[in-house]
């Protein structure tokens, strides 16, 4: 995943990324998405998906008559934006802070969370690779000895 856009914490620069927002009419217009927190991530693929730019949960499937914050409270009740239940323009420089705080956190454990799977793929095609070197893919790997059991020789520890 990519990071959240430094600009997504304005409100109005969010509500310029909504360019190819399919709905914009009715409460799910670009104006309410953005004070909602969200900015639009989609695509031709998904032309609806929306991600908030604290929590970073991502919403597709909007219909015109949702609304934003709702569905973002629904979606994501523990998202500190959510949490703070205030408008943008009500926004005091403490609550910016909060959560531009909060946003570097949740950026902070997805990047971690993103290096932790990358580590694990990379253990585990090691772990197959040593499998393979060891095993030759299941069969036994040890030398045989080519003389007869008769003349081998025993080991006393």
């Amino acid at each position: 995943m990519e990071n959240i856009p430094d600009w997504a914490a304005f409100e109005a620069d969010r509500l310029k990324s909504f360019k190819r927002w399919p709905f914009k009419k009715g409460p799910c217009n670009p104006v309410q998405m953005a004070e909602a927190g969200f900015y639009f991530i989609g695509s031709k693929s998904e032309p609806d998906l929306a991600r908030c730019y604290v929590c970073c949960k991502e919403l597709d499937g909007w219909e015109e008559h949702d609304n934003p914050w709702l569905e973002h409270k629904k979606h994501a009740p523990k998202c500190p934006y959510v949490l703070l239940d205030k408008k943008p323009a009500d926004l005091t420089v403490k609550d910016m802070y909060t959560l531009e705080a909060e946003r570097m956190k949740r950026v902070l454990v997805m990047r971690h969370e993103a290096q932790v799977k990358t580590l694990n793929e990379i253990k585990a095609c090691v772990l197959e690779e040593l499998d393979k070197l060891t095993n030759k893919g299941g069969k036994d790997n040890r030398k045989r000895s080519t003389r007869p059991a008769s003349k081998r020789s025993s080991r006393k520890d």
